[in-house]
């Protein structure tokens, strides 16, 4: 699915779950190793709750096996 929308010219984020623990090592290496992250913050007000959202980005440098 990656790969098709990459055909198309868009970026895309790809969620990994827990019950992929070597890739999900991978991805924290990767993101350790790298001093060029984004990351965002957003925080929210409703239905008598706070929602707070992280995010950090890095680019795509085949840091990570893509066979994980």
């Amino acid at each position: 699915m990656a790969q098709q929308i990459r055909v198309r010219g868009a970026d895309y984020l790809l969620c990994i779950k827990g019950n992929q623990p070597k890739l999900r090592q991978a991805l924290e290496d990767a993101f350790a190793n790298t001093t060029e992250a984004s990351s965002f913050e957003q925080t929210e007000f409703g239905h008598r709750r706070r929602i707070a959202r992280h995010a950090e980005v890095i680019a795509n440098t085949g840091l990570v096996d893509p066979q994980l």
